[in-house]
């Protein structure tokens, strides 16, 4: 059964080997079927070899996927240390990755794997970690974070995402310092290092560590003049009149090296000690000395000397000591028999005193002695007792020289000096004048009628007053005295505002401010002050602020109060007639000179400069500005055209303020009288009826003030219902100064603005001036408001 006798290791049953030589020598292993079993090199031989799955392909065999063969089979590798052999990425030698998954097959998972992610600690817990302590791994551990720009990791005020503060530290972890902090300040440049900047350059940044600001920069922009240290908001302002030291706008308000004057209201050129004032020169009215004694008498002097003293029943020279301004004792009448000590260096006619009939009283301690007493002729020349009356004087000599009788009688009280036929009247609670058919009480103007402590006549003085108990009480708290401009209502008194004590006003809501007269007139209706002469009648006033002319022709350098309504009736009658009108209709027929009259009652009412000059008296007066330019006035005065349209404007550049639209309120273009006219404001486009009186929507020719809507400043009637004059006179074109102008050039006519109730639509704008009127002429639609400049 031998199959090849020729080889010797070939034969039934013999060892069937893969390997068998190469007997014929091509190279190559020769094929032999060693146990004859028709079968060469099957899986049963001797030397046969083991063969592993590679499923994957990734050159690495399954130990678990075998097969015997020869020969290699395909798909078989001799290698068997795949660990995965469905996942042709895990293998010996392959690169971990951070999967879960023995990629290399080492047994061990994730470990050293290519794509492993480094954790750095956040031990602040602000999401940011520190680059000085981390840790790879494929998993965040506990306390770890993947970002590691965190600066400072003991604080979560330090990093990448926090807010840089001014603080000296690195907030944001930029590797910059205080870099664009949010609290952060403008700085201006600072050129004559006085502390104070101006804007023209500026800087946004940090102070220094010793919270300074960067060199050369101040976080002030006020200086005036970077130039020159000695003017900046942080000095002294020093009375020059040319210069403005703390930039304050102006050159000598609020200095420092002020003198101190004295009123001198009897200019005799000695002030009263108590009315001093302090300003950088003296005023007129003021003296630089508080020698007077007597302030209200021109003829008491200091430089009097004390033996230069006349018998004329006053205190001439204050070197004499006596009680008060009394006279020297020999020139009062002690007695009441109207006779004196002295021998008078006067007539009686010229004495200063109200119960002197002579001179030479021989007894001024004894009514009963003294010149011409006696019925019997023959003593009437001497000064003699006569103790039992029966008009024979006792026998006992003469006790003083001869005199004669001067009868100046006919005082109904003799031991009041102020009381007498014809006395001038004093607020002191009493009647002086005797002839008075309230002599006696106290006339109507020093009863306190609605007990408010304060009384309708001025000039309180409190050590002769004799009145109500009341209002002496009152006045010893600060809460009383003269001057009630309104005695029907107890919460109108002088210094019922706080902020303003010297004006008689009311304070009903207790903010310090006089509230307004004419409260309740229109719901939009407000003010900034009032006057009050009677309740409800007003002149109220806005405070509007200096600026310049919304189309930029020029400035105006003050803030000023300008009357919220045109003058009414009531205003008028209350300064210029009885006081007894209510009507809040509009004032017209009021020529320029009726304008500026009532400017100065009410500059006077309120105790302010009068800004015009007026000769006669209404309605024949003839006015001029009195202060130069008319501007500098700080009364009650009419305003410059410019000052009016300013304030109709109330900041449009058009022609009609709305208060709404990009550019507010546009022309009608129109002269219509439908009263259906709308104001072109490219929002709400309302009636021109809304904010004025015209031809279109004026019943009555002249109407009750601030009935339309107001402008932007709470002015009412600024377009319509009256004409207004103003300060300027017309020479056909506006004044040309840039700022504060008036036109003083003196023409035939006065400037009129503002549109009156019977004009059309063109008329009512606030930039229309086509109307100019004679001073003198009283036209019926032409009225007039007030100004006051701020102090």
């Amino acid at each position: 059964f031998d199959c090849d006798d020729t080889r010797a290791d070939v034969y039934p049953n013999a060892p069937e080997l893969c390997v068998d030589g190469d007997s014929d020598g091509d190279g190559l292993d020769d094929a032999v079927d060693n146990d004859c079993d028709g079968i060469t090199d099957e899986a049963g031989a001797d030397d046969v070899l083991i063969w592993y799955a590679d499923a994957d392909s990734d050159g690495f065999g399954n130990a678990s996927a075998t097969l015997l063969a020869c020969e290699q089979p395909a798909g078989y590798l001799s290698d068997n240390t795949d660990c995965n052999d469905n996942n042709v990425s895990v293998y010996p030698g392959a690169s971990e990755y951070c999967n879960q998954v023995d990629d290399d097959c080492d047994g061990t998972i994730d470990e050293e794997a290519v794509d492993i992610l480094q954790w750095y600690s956040d031990s602040d817990g602000d999401g940011f970690g520190t680059a000085l302590v981390s840790q790879a791994s494929c998993v965040q551990p506990a306390g770890f974070v993947a970002d590691g720009t965190d600066c400072d990791d003991t604080t979560t005020l330090r990093a990448p995402n926090a807010i840089e503060f001014c603080n000296g530290l690195d907030d944001d972890c930029d590797g910059d310092t205080d870099e664009l902090a949010v609290d952060s300040s403008y700085f201006y440049i600072d050129v004559d290092n006085d502390g104070y900047g101006e804007p023209s350059e500026s800087i946004l940044s940090c102070p220094t560590v010793q919270n300074e600001p960067p060199q050369g920069y101040s976080p002030f922009s006020t200086d005036c003049d970077d130039l020159d240290p000695g003017r900046s908001p942080g000095l002294p302002e020093l009375c020059t009149d040319d210069i403005d030291e703390n930039c304050d706008g102006n050159n000598i308000l609020g200095a420092v090296d002020l003198i101190t004057t004295w009123w001198d209201f009897d200019g005799d050129g000695f002030g009263n000690v108590d009315y001093p004032f302090t300003a950088c020169v003296t005023p007129i009215g003021y003296a630089d000395n508080d020698q007077d004694c007597n302030d209200s008498d021109a003829e008491v002097r200091p430089d009097i000397l004390p033996e230069d003293e006349l018998c004329n029943g006053r205190l001439d020279s204050c070197q004499n000591q006596y009680d008060g301004l009394l006279p020297p004792i020999e020139e009062i009448d002690e007695d009441g028999d109207g006779y004196v000590a002295c021998i008078l260096d006067v007539q009686v006619e010229d004495w200063l005193g109200d119960s002197i009939l002579g001179d030479s009283d021989c007894n001024p301690e004894d009514g009963s002695a003294f010149p011409g007493h006696f019925a019997n002729e023959a003593f009437s020349s001497g000064c003699y007792f006569d103790g039992d009356g029966d008009g024979w004087g006792d026998s006992n000599p003469p006790l003083g020289p001869a005199i004669v009788n001067y009868d100046i009688g006919s005082d109904c009280e003799d031991d009041n000096v102020l009381s007498y036929p014809g006395a001038p009247e004093e607020c002191n609670g009493i009647a002086e004048d005797c002839t008075d058919p309230n002599y006696g009480d106290s006339p109507d103007l020093e009863f306190d009628d609605d007990g408010d402590g304060f009384v309708e006549c001025v000039d309180f003085d409190p050590s002769t007053w004799v009145g109500a108990q009341s209002v002496l009480d009152a006045h010893n708290l600060g809460q009383g005295g003269g001057g009630d401009c309104n005695d029907y209502q107890d919460f109108t008194y002088p210094g019922a505002a706080v902020n303003s004590p010297g004006i008689c006003a009311q304070d009903l809501d207790n903010d310090g401010d006089p509230d307004c007269n004419l409260t309740g007139i229109h719901p939009d209706y407000v003010c900034d002050t009032g006057v009050f002469p009677n309740v409800g009648v007003g002149p109220d006033f806005v405070l509007i602020p200096a600026g310049s002319d919304p189309l930029g022709r020029y400035s105006i350098s003050f803030d000023f109060y300008l009357m919220t309504t045109e003058v009414s009736a009531s205003m008028w009658d209350s300064f210029m007639g009885s006081g007894s009108s209510t009507s809040l209709t509009a004032k017209n027929e009021v020529n320029w000179h009726d304008a500026a009259l009532f400017a100065n009652a009410l500059s006077v009412f309120t105790g302010q400069e009068e800004c015009y000059s007026c000769s006669g008296s209404y309605p024949n007066q003839n006015c001029n500005e009195q202060v130069l330019p008319i501007t500098d006035c700080m009364g009650y005065r009419l305003p410059t055209e410019w000052e009016w349209e300013y304030a109709a404007r109330s900041g449009t550049t058009k022609d009609f303020w709305t208060g709404e639209g990009a550019d507010l309120g546009g022309n009608c273009n129109s002269i219509d009288c439908y009263g259906t006219e709308t104001i072109s404001d490219g929002v709400s486009n309302p009636l021109l009826g809304d904010y004025g009186w015209y031809c279109g929507n004026s019943p009555n020719g002249v109407e009750t003030v601030a009935q339309k809507l107001p402008n932007g400043f709470g002015l009412y009637d600024m377009h319509g219902n009256l004409r207004e004059w103003t300060s300027d006179w017309n020479s056909g074109s506006y004044s040309i100064a840039s700022v504060d102008p008036w036109n003083a050039s003196v023409t035939s006519n006065r400037v009129v603005r503002g549109g009156s109730s019977s004009d059309g639509t063109y008329s009512l704008r606030a930039s229309d001036r086509s109307s100019y009127f004679s001073p003198s002429y009283n036209f019926t639609l032409i009225g007039f408001r007030l100004l006051l400049r701020a102090p």
